[in-house]
């Protein structure tokens, strides 16, 4: 990941570590030798000191990497001391050019006082730029909490195998707390420190920065709005006036603001600023005469209102000498205890906590005074505990998962006003095990630890922790009279005036929320707002003095007809008298009729279009989190943005937020806590349409009655939460359930609200089958076995069928077994099953796929049958390129096209695919996204990257945080969201923004950035968009179906042709379609230029299709490894041959990589590698081209054998199509682009920057950005969708400059054309009839097909005329 934002920090170490590591070489100095001064270098590449260019010292070390097998490695002899459990940074800066396939990484290895490794620690991977200019320099980083027993840091970084061209300088290890940090030691080789801007007279020594009449200036990302920093340094001036200047601006690059400072000149300084809600700043030092001489810049955070907004006063703390994960570690238990001291008389004091997993508190010996786990808060009034003298607040914890950690806080009001916080912090005493007397005050303590700091309220992974607070400092005030009408309907709103009287002056003037109960004392479970009109701003209000504020009373539409009382909020406003008021003041509301939402979709018109109640919707929604305590605001802030959909959180049945069960028996149901989670949501948005989330999981009370119904693993494992997917009495108890909980949620008020359904399962609710691993498979349950048994029948019908299918001579349709895993592992071959011997590892394969398939359709019935079909129903499925290894059998769903002809499912959904996130990666779909839109579905991309937003607090590493999408810096998350909204609309699906654990959107700055999205996708709905990708892929349904349990074997192949392949794809400089093989038979929308196919097997049927609609004139396919090559129980090569149109031979050793060779269509790449040099012998089989006729382009690695070919196959007469053939997967861009240009088809860019289009809008995501010219293959009018502006009239091409990491997009508008009303609310126009016959007659097929196609044709004619487009 490209951190461009970061400043480096010219100390490089703290003092301490200075002291200590003086040997260590951080700049790469090199004086003399073959390597820099205590480094150690291992790799084929060539290095040298470069003197010209360097970030800081005499030079850089400058490394030519041309190895696609190995690693280039340099590795620092000398440790780095450190302190145990400190946070460091450690950091890198590198320069790239011309790279393929090569990143670099930092590693860092952990060792203990006595030399032994704790552990090792890999950076996110950095992009290395593939552009011919050298790149700026980029910082690669990594910010990681030690160990506790670590005593010093073995450093190493790395070039991975490929090719590239790189300078590197500057390493260091660094504190991770500090926001902003510069010394002026560092000067690069351009005269300056390399990150600043320098005008006028500005000298940097070395030392200093030195202004003259002048002034420099550095980007500063690192920051966050609403956030008080305190920036400190020493400015000496002479003669001059220095000012210190942080100049802030939006996400739009506009004016956001800015803070000044005049330092005196005389030594140290320091000023404390708030930063406002922006997106960047630049750091100004001027002077306006004389010399002012700058040092020892340093900003830290000081306050962060996400933390004093959550109310708790205590930290999450982990027992002394210990880290709080412990995850595989069994079950921790730990005893924290805190002493304090009251010498006057108390009022009132609450002892608050929660922890990880299950607490328990006490005061001064007591008994429990409640146990909770982290989804709760016990709430405890100790007042009657608390004694005059020493007392002591104690809490016990038990964990059995990742993390044992504690929170608590004890309000103490005392009689003469002032409040005390007694609170968990790093001073609390922590024991790991239960010593007598440790709850009571006086114990003697002295061998237990101080605990170790972990995070503050919101840290994940708890998240919002409920708080109460206790004092009313600021809040309290009398109700001295009120006036409100007597009644209001339902979904109005009414003038609401207050006179308040208060106590003491306000602090801040918190949101003023009232909470309605009804005749019979009962309470709404949601609170209202009372929306600010006159008078409302409590700090200003004079304490003691009547004040009267009006406010606007909104009454959500569900609120139910009835008598209401007005009850405030406390933490509005606490009434110290007055509430008599209230009662004698009632309103009465009348309820509105709540008809169902009608949501559906409809095909055509270029993309599908989600309908809600007959208008056409922008496809943009919110999936909240499933934490301890949604926050109102985060709906309130994402509907106010524009997006009405809210989705409420994947949960389980017997967890509902972690607070219960509402499938509590047979039968039996408690929806209490599903309409809380209901109102919860509905509270800060109560205008906003709902999308349920069912969960098919069962209680594990469910799995414990029906034990044969479980899912069992090949060891024989079951799993909570686990049933099996075949078992069918599963299925009828989960959609009883569904119905119930239906039929019940359409009586509520909040019926109105609901327009769609998301089904889930597995365990991270995407349908993954249970006991299916690495090192495990399965399903051995009885519910499996019965129902295979069933399976095999229909497909066979007879036991003479199977055996010779399985070629088992004893086998019968009664006997037959789920196969074990030693049957599922390589075998003949190390990649595909052999149907010789695996038949029956092939068929239980797709079996499970049927099974899968069968619970989401079972479902999805029944709930469409409950909601009487009003409301859209879906799930997330089919993610095939998410399938790098044979494990990926367990999720895939081979039967993936019965859910698309399904009448019942209107949508699909994955998220954005792991590992591809980073600016200038695909960022593309799991799934085969064009099948379910051709199907006419609507599909949402899932946006659950974590933003800057996300605080870890070192629970994941940071490699993995990397594959989850983790950016650092609100700039870069924008620049992330950007991109994955431009991917959507272009593509004509929608998304929804994943708040897995809260907060990771609330700012305002996205607020506005969603509010331009949805404005935009509104707008783009006006119109018709046309695919123009020129390239299909297609890949078989049941790939996975015939991948052998061998994971080298799999992942060599599939890492290929699924990872890097789409990653090369989406550097073409033109958008692609993915496709699954089976929609050949239903016919793709459209004709394309280059087909790509991924299909070992293929059924005859498919085969005819590719004959037909592939091999067409003018057409290229290109062949991806093993293709059908599945024939009469063996694999053959002849079939192969047949269908790719070039003789093959098989073999079982061999290089799985291709070494290009000189072309036309390998201009630009010749010489270079793909695939995996270092895999030999692990792909069996694999195929390489003997056919006379075929042009050679690239060999098996170093072999003579055609790894790479392409023949042109005639048709008929002059037509022809053209056969390209790789026996590795990953066929580089510019092969594929060379074919495009060859062709005369329109190429965007050929910069290698990702590109997303389609008829109406062009999108392009960068690493490294600069200058680019964009081809449009027609003449249009070009529109800066996110900068706001209209770049270009009546244009072909246009030229612009890209700023690195990020994206742009442009709506494009024919030049002739006038631009549509904006209005996104106008009525919706309707689309084509997506129900068209796929042909225009079988004798064009005919007169149009390859040769090969034309024997096969007069049998399946009468199915072909028949055919009808699936939708």
């Amino acid at each position: 990941m490209v951190f461009a934002f970061c400043l480096y920090a010219a100390f490089a170490f703290s003092e301490a570590v200075k002291a200590a590591d003086a040997d260590f070489n951080g700049g790469l100095e090199w004086e003399s030798g073959t390597v820099p001064e205590g480094w150690s270098y291992s790799g084929s590449g060539r290095i040298y000191a470069d003197t010209s260019v360097y970030f800081e010292g005499k030079n850089s070390v400058h490394l030519v990497h041309n190895d696609y097998s190995a690693n280039s490695v340099l590795t620092a002899r000398n440790r780095v001391s450190i302190e145990g459990g400190e946070t460091c940074r450690f950091s890198a800066f590198v320069m790239s050019r011309a790279a393929r396939a090569s990143q670099a990484i930092i590693t860092v290895t952990e060792y203990s006082s006595s030399g032994s490794v704790l552990a090792t620690t890999e950076s996110p991977a950095l992009l290395l730029n593939e552009g011919k200019d050298w790149s700026g320099w980029t910082e690669i980083r990594t910010d990681w909490g030690m160990n506790v027993g670590t005593a010093s840091v073995g450093i190493s970084l790395t070039v991975t195998a490929g090719e590239a061209e790189v300078r590197l300088d500057a390493v260091t290890v660094r504190p991770a707390d500090t926001a902003f940090y510069e010394d002026f030691s560092a000067v690069s080789s351009t005269g300056i420190p390399a990150l600043w801007e320098a005008e006028g007279e500005a000298v940097f020594d070395g030392s200093a920065l030195s202004l003259g009449q002048g002034s420099a200036s550095v980007q500063w990302n690192a920051f966050t709005g609403g956030c008080t920093y305190e920036l400190t340094g020493s400015c000496t001036a002479s003669g001059a006036a220095p000012l210190v200047r942080i100049l802030f601006y939006d996400w739009r690059g506009n004016d956001a603001g800015q803070e000044s400072f005049s330092p005196e000149g005389d030594g140290d300084f320091s000023f404390s600023f708030t930063a406002p809600y922006a997106t960047t700043a630049r750091i100004v030092l001027e002077n306006g005469g004389g010399t002012t001489v700058f040092d020892n810049l340093s900003c830290t955070l000081t306050l962060n209102p996400r933390e004093t907004a959550a109310g708790w006063r205590g930290v999450w703390i982990s027992a002394g000498g210990e880290d709080a994960n412990h995850a595989g570690q069994g079950f921790r238990y730990r005893w924290f205890r805190k002493e304090f001291t009251v010498t006057k008389p108390v009022e009132r004091a609450v002892l608050q906590y929660t922890g990880d997993d299950t607490i328990y508190g006490y005061i001064n010996g007591s008994n429990s005074l409640g146990s909770t786990t982290f989804y709760g808060t016990v709430v405890a009034d100790v007042t009657s505990l608390i004694i005059q003298g020493d007392n002591a607040v104690a809490v016990y914890v038990a964990s059995g998962t990742d993390f044992c950690a504690v929170i608590f806080d004890l309000t103490i009001v005392y009689q003469d006003g002032e409040v005390e916080h007694i609170a968990s912090d790093e001073s609390t005493l922590s024991y790991t095990q239960e010593v007598s007397g440790w709850k009571q005050p006086g114990f003697d303590d002295s061998d237990w630890l101080t605990s170790r700091f972990f995070g503050r309220v919101p840290c994940s992974p708890w998240g919002s922790i409920p708080y109460t607070e206790i004092s009313a400092s600021g809040r309290s005030a009398e109700l001295s009279d009120i006036s409100l009408p007597a009644s209001v309907m339902a979904g109005e709103g009414v003038r609401a005036e207050f006179e308040f009287i208060l106590s003491d002056s306000a602090a801040a003037s918190a949101e003023m929320r009232v909470y309605l109960t009804d005749g019979g004392g009962e309470e709404l479970p949601y609170f209202l707002k009372l929306i600010p009109e006159e008078n409302a701003d409590m700090t200003q209000w004079q304490p003691g003095h009547p004040e009267r504020a009006v406010y606007t009373l909104e009454i959500p539409d569900f609120v139910p007809s009835g008598e209401y009382v007005l009850r405030f909020d406390e933490a509005s406003v606490v009434l110290t008298a007055g509430e008599e008021l209230l009662r004698d003041n009632t309103l009465t509301v009348t309820a509105g009729s709540q008809p169902a939402r009608q949501g559906g979709g409809r095909g055509g018109g270029g993309g599908n279009r989600l309908y809600i109640n007959g208008e056409k919707t922008v496809p943009l929604m919110y999936l909240r989190d499933s934490s301890t305590r949604f926050l109102p605001e985060y709906a309130e802030g994402i509907y106010n943005a524009g997006i009405t959909l809210l989705s409420l959180p994947n949960t389980r049945s017997d967890q509902v937020n972690g607070f219960g069960s509402v499938w509590t028996g047979d039968g039996q149901y408690n929806f209490t806590l599903f309409d809380e989670m209901v109102y919860e949501t509905l509270e800060g948005a109560p205008d906003a349409m709902l999308m349920l989330d069912l969960d098919a999981d069962p209680p594990d009370w469910w799995l414990n009655a029906n034990p044969s119904e479980r899912a069992v693993d090949s060891n024989g494992a079951t799993y909570s939460g686990g049933a099996s997917y075949a078992s069918q009495k599963w299925r009828e108890d989960v959609a009883a359930y569904f119905t119930a909980l239906i039929e019940h949620a359409v009586s509520q008020p909040y019926a109105g609200h609901i327009f769609a359904v998301k089904l889930t399962a597995g365990s991270t609710y995407e349908w993954q089958q249970y006991g299916v691993t690495l090192e495990v498979c399965g399903d051995y349950s009885q519910a499996a076995q019965k129902a295979f048994r069933t399976w095999l029948t229909g497909k066979y019908g007879t036991d003479t069928a199977l055996r010779s299918a399985w070629n088992d001579a004893s086998v019968t349709l009664e006997t037959a077994q789920i196969p074990p895993r030693g049957d599922r592992v390589s075998k003949t071959y190390r990649s595909l099953l052999d149907p010789a011997t695996q038949q029956n590892v092939i068929d239980y394969h797709n079996f499970m796929s049927d099974m899968t398939t069968d619970s989401i359709l079972y479902f999805a019935q029944s709930v469409k049958e409950a909601c009487g079909g009003d409301w859209i129903v879906g799930a997330y499925n089919g993610y095939m390129l998410h399938s790098l290894t044979y494990e990926s059998s367990n999720m895939v769903n081979g039967a993936v096209s019965r859910l698309l002809s399904s009448e019942y499912l209107d949508f699909f959904c994955s998220p954005v695919l792991y590992d591809s996130r980073m600016m200038g990666m695909s960022a593309t779909y799991m799934t085969m996204v064009d099948s379910m839109l051709s199907a006419g579905k609507m599909f949402f991309i899932e946006v659950d990257e974590r933003t800057c937003f996300y605080d870890d607090n070192g629970w994941n590493t940071p490699a993995l945080l990397q594959e989850w999408g983790k950016t650092y810096t609100l700039r870069d998350t924008v620049e992330m969201l950007k991109r994955d909204f431009s991917n959507i609309l272009a593509k004509g699906a929608g998304l929804w923004f994943y708040d897995m654990w809260g907060g990771w959107f609330d700012n305002p700055e996205l607020y506005s950035l969603f509010s331009v999205m949805t404005e935009e996708y509104a707008y783009s709905l006006q119109s018709r968009q046309e695919s123009v990708s020129p390239v299909a892929w297609l890949i078989e349904d049941d790939l996975l179906a015939y991948y052998a349990y061998d994971f080298d074997g799999s992942y060599d192949i599939l890492y290929q042709t699924h990872y890097i392949q789409k990653e090369n794809l989406s550097r073409v400089g033109v958008p692609f379609d993915m496709y699954y093989l089976s929609d050949l038979e239903d016919g793709l929308p459209k004709q394309y230029d280059i087909y790509i196919v991924e299909a070992p097997h293929m059924t005859q049927e498919q085969r005819l299709w590719v004959e037909l609609e592939l091999k067409r004139n003018g057409v290229t396919v290109i062949w991806l490894g093993l293709t059908d090559v599945y024939a009469s129980g063996a694999l053959s090569a002849s079939q192969m041959s047949s269908l790719i149109g070039m003789e093959v031979t098989f073999t079982n050793g061999g290089n799985y990589s291709v070494t290009v060779q000189d072309s036309a269509l390998t201009a630009g790449i010749a010489g270079t590698v793909y695939g995996n040099e270092s895999s030999v012998g692990r792909v069996t089989p694999m195929a390489y081209v003997t056919d006379e006729d075929a042009e050679v382009l690239g060999t098996l690695g170093s072999s003579a054998r055609a790894g790479l070919a392409v023949r042109e196959v005639p048709i008929i007469g002059d037509e022809s199509w053209t056969s390209v053939y790789s026996a590795v997967g990953g066929v580089p861009a510019e092969l594929i682009r060379n074919i495009l240009l060859q062709k005369g088809v329109n190429v965007y860019t050929d910069s290698g920057d990702v590109v997303y289009a389609n008829s109406n809008y062009l999108a392009v995501s960068t690493a490294y950005g600069g200058e680019r010219t964009f081809s449009l293959g027609g003449r249009y009018d070009v529109y800066d969708v996110f900068a706001g502006e209209l770049i270009a009239e009546g244009v072909t091409s246009f030229s612009t400059v890209l700023e690195e990491g990020s994206a742009v997009l442009y709506r494009l508008t024919p030049a002739s054309e006038v631009q549509p009303d904006p209005d996104p609310g106008q009525e919706p126009q309707p689309d084509p009839d997506p129900d068209f016959p796929l042909f225009r007659g079988c004798a064009s097929v005919a007169a149009g097909a390859s040769l090969g196609a034309v024997a096969l044709l007069a049998a399946a004619v009468t199915v072909l005329c028949l055919k009808k487009r699936r939708r």
